[in-house]
Order: structure tokens, then sequence, then C-alpha cells
């Protein structure tokens, strides 16, 4: 798999003899990559950066011989050899993408059928079987038959129309055809088959009814520490009611947000309890389903998020009480490969804070055996390892355990930005341009902390299936003060859940790419995760 760094700034430089002038300082390969695309037209759009494709979904009726690229993002300091504003998706087409090296993307896409029968008292989705050209159409088990009011029909390929339709009475069907014209009411106690004329032929599509019979039912729960998601079953009559009620209680509440589609009954049950025991069920007239039981999530904190325990040994400043290891310090940054000679980057601060202490992050500068060495103010959930001097590299491990999953990281931070003025290839360019600042969290499903090897190019890949939700500030905006922030959780996934947990800020965002502004310096305060 190709490794997609993410923003470590973790910058370590111990300069020892492998650090003359005249040997190059060790850089990372940059992949050219397409981070996210939007086509004009498309409904879904995937990026797989490990075999560089993206692949898009198109709405019916477009030209796929000529698709607007609307926006294009890809990773920092890459650029498109073939610069162009549309694509020929007829067939897959290529992207040429240059970093520290050129990489090819394939752009391919598909064009799928809209194919429906929509009637009045249908219960969910008509099946369609387009190999058979066949219809399954559910109704309510009180719908007559007899008079089924059919609101729209489409079932080939845009701008095909349906013309005719006919019973099938005892396996033959009717002679002459009804012209159509919806919305329209049709005999259904048979078969009906429906003419369809599309670009100068006809299709004929069998279209056939069946009646719907369920008791009610809670048929799925996503439970989380303070809400829950729920999918329940009728009988397409009625109207139903969803009921939930706390463990012990024997009074049930109605909750007044649900919404009816067919015969399933959906809704979100929000201001629940951490780490409490509840049952719903749903009522549909004189019929009750069974009641369904469940727990809700915890709602964990990382410890130390306000910032106010640290010691130091020497020189060094760690961000966790005195006596306390990995997990339960939970928090570290780069000052023990750093300190040495260039200080402590991450400090407490106790004057500029919003409660008690704060982080304090400063991208710094030093001159070592002549040789100027840059290092990024940063903190992170994890543990840090070890410094290798030869290689200029480190290794650290990255994540806190954590179960839980939160909604929103927020906090305070306050930033004033310098000009960035050390670089390193591919970002030399970037020097004179104002720094930004980042904060970071993101929940994964490891098996144990990831491990950092900068030396080695081994960096967490933000695009792999083992991130399950991220959250991400960034910004080269002075604050004047602290400002308060939340971050969203965007989830990937809700079905896996998460063993560890990331957070991490830096003063410079390029840091582990030797790359800031000296003396751009980034405090945070008073963190919390959100749950809703």
């Amino acid at each position: 798999m190709k490794p997609v760094r993410f923003l470590l700034c973790v910058v370590l430089s111990a300069l020892s003899v492998a650090c003359r002038k005249d040997e190059p300082m060790h850089l990372p390969q940059v992949p050219a990559d397409i981070v996210s695309m939007e086509l004009e037209g498309q409904t879904e759009l995937s990026v797989d950066k490990d075999h560089n494709r993206v692949d898009a979904v198109m709405q019916e009726g477009v030209d796929l011989s000529c698709v607007r690229i609307l926006e294009l993002k890809m990773t920092e300091g890459t650029s498109l050899l073939d610069e162009r504003d549309y694509l020929d998706l007829s067939f897959p087409d290529t992207l040429h993408l240059m970093n520290t090296q050129e990489e090819k993307w394939v752009i391919s896409a598909v064009q799928p059928v809209a194919r429906y029968v929509n009637v009045e008292g249908q219960v969910g989705e008509a099946e369609i079987d387009v190999i058979n050209r066949k219809a399954l159409v559910s109704l309510s088990k009180s719908h007559d038959l007899s008079a089924v009011t059919f609101i729209d029909v489409k079932l080939e390929a845009l701008g095909s129309q349906v013309v005719t339709t006919r019973a099938i009475v005892d396996g033959v069907p009717e002679t002459e055809g009804t012209p159509v014209e919806f919305p329209m009411t049709l005999d259904c106690r048979h078969d009906r088959i429906f003419t369809v004329e599309y670009e100068g032929a006809e299709y004929e599509w069998i279209v056939s009814f069946v009646l719907f019979d369920s008791s009610a039912e809670v048929k799925s729960l996503d439970v989380w520490a303070c809400h829950v998601d729920v999918l329940a079953q009728f009988d397409a009559d009625g109207e139903p009611v969803l009921k939930i009620r706390q463990a012990g209680s024997q009074d049930w509440s109605d909750v007044g947000d649900i919404k009816v589609h067919g015969a399933e009954v959906s809704a979100r049950i929000s201001g629940l309890k951490p780490s409490a025991s509840y049952e719903v069920m749903l009522v549909d007239g004189e019929q009750e389903s069974d009641p369904v039981s469940f727990v809700t999530e915890a709602a964990d904190q990382v410890p130390n998020m306000s910032f106010d325990e640290w010691h130091a040994d020497g020189k060094v400043w760690y961000p966790y009480a005195q006596g306390l290891s990995y997990p339960e310090s939970a928090w570290a940054s780069a000052n023990p490969g750093s300190a040495s000679f260039i200080g402590s980057s991450t400090l407490p601060e106790e004057t500029h804070v919003v409660a008690g202490k704060a982080v304090k992050m400063e991208s710094k500068e030093a001159k070592v055996l002549f040789v100027s060495v840059f290092a990024a103010g940063n903190l992170f959930t994890g543990k840090f390892l070890e410094v290798d001097i030869m290689s200029q590299g480190a290794t650290l491990d990255w994540g806190y355990p954590f179960t839980c999953r939160p909604t929103a990281l927020k906090g305070h931070y306050s930033y004033s930005p310098a000009q960035i003025s050390k670089a390193k290839e591919p970002y030399k360019s970037k020097i004179g341009e104002t720094d930004k600042c980042q904060i970071t969290a993101f929940l994964t499903d490891w098996d144990k902390p990831f491990l950092i090897n900068t030396t080695t190019g081994q960096f967490v890949d933000m695009y792999a299936d083992y991130i399950i939700a991220s959250a991400k500030l960034e910004s080269d905006e002075a604050t004047d003060g602290y400002r308060e922030f939340r971050l969203d959780f965007e989830y990937r996934d809700t079905e896996r859940k998460p063993t560890y947990i990331v957070i991490s800020a830096c003063a410079s965002y390029l840091g582990d790419y030797f790359t800031g502004g000296v003396g751009s310096t980034l405090y945070v305060d008073e963190f919390e995760l959100i749950y809703e």
C-alpha cells in the first residue's frame, strides 16, 4: 500500500557526524495524490489512494465525453501536469500528477439507469428485475387491488416513455393496450404489461403486486452515548408510535419526531444518558412490538484535557503528572528528542490561559555544529520513543486507548503565526507565506498504538480503512487572544467501534517537512470531547 503522510508536526534533528553540510538531509517521498474531486453531474465519487483511482457515479443525461471538473484537491505541493477542465469518461481517463515523483491517476465513471414504479399506498421501493424486465410492487394489506393509482413509472433510460398498459388474465395478455397518462388508476388484481418506447424500440415490462402484512417490530438500533437511531417496521396501516423508557421506569414516553416511509419507521432519539439502560418499542393501534433493551455507550474523556498537569526532567517538559507512564500519561511531544539542542518547544503556560495551565507550542530554530535546526512545537496523544541520531529521525507511538464515539472535540486555541522562513523541498516555494497551525483528532480501530517512524517514512494514512472518524482545524489567522473551537467528527463508518483516539496540535502545519515559520506560536487549553 502506498503510504500517505499525515501531519505529524514532530521535527527532530539530533545532529552528529551524519549531519555534515556536504551530505544532503534525508527527505521523505511525497506522493502525488488526489485528495478529493468533484465532477459536474456526479451522484457519488470515491478516491482510492492505494490504486491511484477515482470512481464516479454520474447522473443520467450527463454527456460522459465532456465532464467538467468542478474541484480538484491534491496533496500539498502536487501539480497537475496535463492541466485541463474537462474529462472524457466515455472510457477511463488518465491524469498525470507531479510531486517528488510523477503519478498516474485513472478516472472512471458509470452511469446507472434509475427505474421505479410509484403508486399510492406503496410499501418500500419496487423490486426491479432488469434482466427479465419484471417489477414487483408491495402495497399495504388494506389496499384495494382493483383500483391502484399509479403516480409515475420509469423502467428504461432517461428519455424513455411508457405508452400503453394491458392486463394479463389467466396467463393471457389482453390484445388491446390502454394509453398511459400518469397519474392513472388501474385494475391490478392481475399482473400488468407496460410497453415502453426508447430510441425507436419497444420494451415490455411485467408489473406484479403483493399485499404486505407485518406485525410491529423494532428491527435495528444504532446506539451512541447520548442518542440512539431506531429502525422499526409495521403493517403500513394506521399511525405508528415509537415509545421509550429508561430501565426500571413504568412510564413510556412517545418519541415526537419519527419518519414513516411505507412500512418503515425511523427516528433519532436524543437526550439520553451515557452508560444507561433503556427500552424502546413500536405501537401500531392495538398492536405492540416486543420491547427491545439497549445500553448507551460511555462518554469518556482523555486524561488531562485541561492541560493543568505537567512535570519536568532536566530540560524536558512532559504534559502529564510525574510518576505516570503510557497509556495513563496520555499525552506526549517531541521535547525528549529536541530539548538537548533546541530546548523544549512544547511548554506549560501559566499566564496566557483560559483556566489553570495551558500548552504553549513554539516553532524554533537553533544552530548546531554550524547547521540550522528547525523544530515545530507539537502535542499528541501517545508516547515518544527514541531519536535515531544517524538518520535524524524518530519513532513514537500514536494513539490513546479509547472505545467511545464522541460527536465533536471542542476547546480553545490562540495563534500567532510567523512567515514561513525555513523550508525543504517540495515546500521551498512556501517561504514567505503565512504559517498555519493545526489541531486534529481521529478515531481508529488499531489493535495497538501506531508506530510512527520518520526515518523509514512510516506515517498514518488518513485514507486507510482503519480511520473511523476524523476532524481538523487548520488556520493561518492570528487570533488576538483565545478563540473557542468545535470540530465535528466526520464518521466514515458507524458500524465499527474505535479502539484508539489521536488528538494532535502543532504550531507549524508542515513541521514534519522541516518547513515552518520561526516564532509561530500556538496555545491550546481546556479540550473536551462532546457527546450528543
